[in-house]
């Protein structure tokens, strides 16, 4: 079984060995140089190419990002499985890159058919204070 797959790869380097002997690639006496640089359509430039013994690939100018700004709804009830994914998925990702500076913020928009009960506005309203919500966090009259 192996000596037969042994016999094959011999078989297939012969047959390249003769293939490149009877079909060598020849190597132009004058590379031909483009012009000028081009410019892609998304605005990207790319370097001169050169054509011949030394073919190149046209180098792109990637952009450079330095900024990222998200922002998602999440469930109400789902809070705590949706941060925990955002985290895995997105944070650390961000965090991880030397010298990066995130902020995370969380924002609550509540809107109620009924006035909210002054015991309810109470207990929210020091929870916010004890949680270090900025000075904006308040209640609303309609």
């Amino acid at each position: 079984m192996q000596a037969d797959r042994l016999a094959q790869e011999e078989a297939e380097r012969r047959r390249v060995q003769q293939s490149m002997a009877l079909y060598p690639q020849k190597e132009p006496s004058n590379p031909v140089v483009a012009e000028h640089s081009s410019t892609l359509p998304n605005g990207n430039s790319t370097s001169p190419v050169t054509l011949g013994a030394q073919a190149r690939i046209p180098k792109v100018t990637m952009p450079e990002y330095h900024r990222f700004h998200g922002s998602v709804q999440i469930e109400a009830l789902r809070v705590a499985r949706h941060a925990g994914e955002i985290m895995d998925e997105v944070i650390k990702h961000l965090v991880g890159l030397n010298g990066a500076d995130v902020q995370v913020t969380l924002e609550i928009q509540a809107k109620f058919p009924d006035s909210v009960p002054d015991h309810v506005i109470r207990t929210v309203t020091e929870n916010c204070r004890t949680l270090h919500f900025d000075s904006s966090t308040s209640f609303e009259e309609d």
